[in-house]
């Protein structure tokens, strides 16, 4: 089965919610204990500091960070602007500034992994250098396993 890698999924923008719960579910399934996913509800349940605290100590304790790539994300990161978010009634806070920071430092910038639902070319800058996959139509098992493969290559 090979080694968990304890990832952490961020996005920001409402719109691409049910594609992002369609990619988790399917990363989830797919990758067989590979992969143990927490998102920004699993960040604002932590315990202990602000939400930016928060997210600043899971993008370092984590050994995976996912970005779903949207213009509210690329926004965020480049102008470093906070941003609510509303999921399942539940408002989450997103911190540009505190992720613009976080994704500067190397040991954070090496494990991140972008992901495209719509093709857009709404990659942060501070993240130009970084593959990013692109789903085509719908998010199917092969978009998953590319993922998962990469996932697996990254040096812990």
């Amino acid at each position: 089965m090979g080694v968990t890698r304890r990832c952490v999924i961020l996005f920001a923008d409402e719109d691409q919610y049910d594609d992002y719960s369609d990619f988790k579910s399917e990363l989830e399934e797919t990758s067989n204990g590979v992969v143990e996913l927490e998102d920004l509800e699993d960040i604002k349940a932590a315990n202990g500091g602000t939400e930016s605290e928060k997210l600043r100590r899971f993008l370092e304790e984590r050994q995976v960070v996912i970005i779903i790539c949207s213009e509210k994300m690329k926004s965020l990161i480049d102008h470093k602007r906070e941003y609510r978010l509303e999921l399942d009634g539940n408002i989450v806070n997103l911190d540009g500034n505190q992720l613009s920071l976080a994704l500067r430092k190397d040991e954070i910038l090496k494990k991140v992994i972008l992901v495209s639902f719509d093709g857009s070319n709404d990659i942060p800058g501070v993240l130009n250098n970084v593959k990013a996959f692109v789903k085509s139509d719908s998010v199917n098992k092969t978009f998953v396993n590319k993922v998962i493969f990469q996932i697996r290559g990254l040096q812990l």
